[in-house]
């Protein structure tokens, strides 16, 4: 459990959040152990602080974070669109075709 659990302080999802967040990570990184498979130890995650701030600003990260995700995945879509409609133009030229 994290440091000063109180499980109707934590949310299961803010949890799963902070613990992928990219300065937990760089703590974890920190303290792994091998080279092919890296591995953290039981004790060494036990020391690895994360932040428990209020079930509300809790559940606004979580959202921040869906609309982050969202609006990644829909720029992520365009880049998509675009490349799949310059080839589509691509062909169209090499092939002689004009409109």
């Amino acid at each position: 459990h994290p440091r000063g659990w109180a499980g109707d302080r934590l949310s299961p999802a803010y949890l799963c959040w902070a613990l992928n967040y990219a300065q937990t990570q760089r703590r974890m990184a920190d303290t792994q152990t091998g080279t092919n498979i890296p591995s953290i130890s039981k004790r060494a995650l036990a020391h690895i602080e994360v932040p428990v701030p209020s079930l509300v600003q809790q559940e606004k990260i979580l959202q921040l974070q869906a609309i982050g995700d969202a609006q990644r995945d829909a720029m992520n879509a365009l880049i998509t669109n675009n490349e799949n409609m310059l080839n589509g133009m691509f062909r169209q030229l090499i092939n002689g075709v004009t409109k």
